[in-house]
């Protein structure tokens, strides 16, 4: 089996992580009243938004897009560990669930 020559890698700079940081807390607080925070639901959501978002932004503006999908996916990874409960809200909350809000 030969592996693919064809895949590239690119870095991802200083400004798009400090974009994804910046637009992170808005599209979380967003969401929170549509679909929670920390459970399963809202991971999926989050994580079909960064996909999504990245491409469809990402076709006009690839920086945004990256940190689009940054944001979001971040978030998504978040509410799969508070929904296992084992986020950093859990640690911080001494256990449990990351919220009371649980979808599952």
């Amino acid at each position: 089996m030969k592996l693919s020559t064809d895949v590239t890698t690119g870095k991802v700079g200083l400004g798009t992580i400090a974009a994804a940081a910046l637009i992170k807390p808005f599209e979380e607080s967003l969401l929170a009243g549509i679909v929670g925070d920390g459970n399963l639901v809202s991971g999926t959501v989050k994580a079909v938004g960064a996909v999504v978002g990245a491409e469809l932004i990402g076709d006009t503006s690839p920086f945004l897009g990256n940190a689009v999908g940054i944001a979001f996916g971040m978030d998504a990874v978040e509410d799969y560990l508070g929904a296992l409960g084992i986020g950093s809200k859990a640690f911080m909350s001494g256990g449990g669930g990351a919220n009371s809000e649980e979808a599952f």
